[in-house]
């Protein structure tokens, strides 16, 4: 009576099997990696051009009026300008303007969320939450200062605060000092004062940096609601090193997400993501940067 041979791998076999497995995962794994990092950077640079619309928007419906950058309480209370959560109730200072409390509507995004149909997830996309719709005025506040695209508001539309002295509203930087003495206001405060709106920066990927080299950062950093030029009036911020910055002061530089370049949406209404090199020239940021005697408008500044 003859057996019947039974069929089946050796454990050579099976080995040679998983080695072969090992080397196909080895060699797609960058491509599926890196697949998934241009997905969230399409992502990334759709949402930035939603939040710029809206910015747009601002603008055609205030008489070509950019966004002011930031507004002190005492401004809000003095201009008597207030904003609504999506419950129509008041985002904080409003209605009382304390200047104990924090002053949610100072920041961007409280003011451009009512022309984004209060889509605040748009924001903060970058992060993980465990938190829903329903809480939106309980985290309102990180809403507002760590969205994932900074404003260019201390050059567009501007900084504005209460002048102590003059117990009047003041804009920062409007009587900047010029390298020959010449005192010339240096924030646009309407559409038509950027004088080469395709490359402007309006929004950029930011985060908020102390002093120090931060080199690949995770997708998940803290954004920041302002983003700073590489030198802010005479100060410089930030300087691109390879794979991050070197920062110089307490600031909020440009900060790459997923592919290492920082998304931006311009002045003229594109979008892109850009060399953390590139964004050194100051003409990307202010829009009177000009040569100064022997200074390139790269490296243009000014005193307060």
């Amino acid at each position: 009576m003859t057996k019947k041979k039974t069929t089946g791998f050796t454990l050579v076999e099976i080995l040679v099997v998983l080695v072969l497995i090992s080397i196909l995962i080895g060699l797609l794994y960058p491509a599926l990696k890196g697949g998934m990092a241009r997905a969230k950077k399409t992502t990334e640079l759709n949402a930035i051009r939603q939040v710029g619309a809206a910015w747009e928007m601002y603008s055609i419906s205030n008489l070509d009026r950019l966004m002011p950058g930031h507004i002190t309480t005492g401004i809000q209370e003095r201009w008597d300008v207030a904003w609504a959560y999506p419950d129509e109730t008041l985002v904080p200072p409003a209605p009382f303007y304390q200047e104990s409390d924090p002053n949610i509507a100072g920041p961007y995004p409280w003011r451009l969320l009512d022309r984004m149909n209060n889509s605040w997830e748009t924001l903060i996309d970058y992060k993980t939450r465990n938190w829903n719709a329903m809480q939106v005025v309980e985290h309102a506040e990180e809403i507002a200062s760590i969205p994932a695209f900074g404003y260019n508001g201390y050059y567009l539309g501007g900084f504005w605060k209460i002048d102590t002295h003059f117990n009047k509203p003041k804009l920062l930087y409007s009587q900047a000092v010029l390298q020959h003495g010449q005192v010339e206001n240096v924030v646009a405060r309407v559409a038509s004062q950027i004088p080469t709106p395709t490359n402007m920066v309006v929004f950029c990927s930011s985060f908020f940096a102390q002093p120090g080299e931060h080199r690949h950062l995770s997708d998940d950093t803290d954004g920041h609601n302002l983003a700073v030029p590489r030198i802010l009036a005479n100060v410089v911020q930030w300087e691109p090193r390879e794979d991050g910055v070197e920062i110089f002061v307490e600031t909020s530089p440009p900060l790459g997400r997923y592919n290492g370049l920082p998304a931006i949406f311009f002045a003229d209404g594109h979008v892109d993501d850009v060399q953390i090199y590139d964004l050194a020239d100051q003409q990307m940021w202010i829009p009177s940067a000009k040569d100064m005697g022997n200074i390139p408008a790269r490296d243009f500044s000014h005193s307060e």
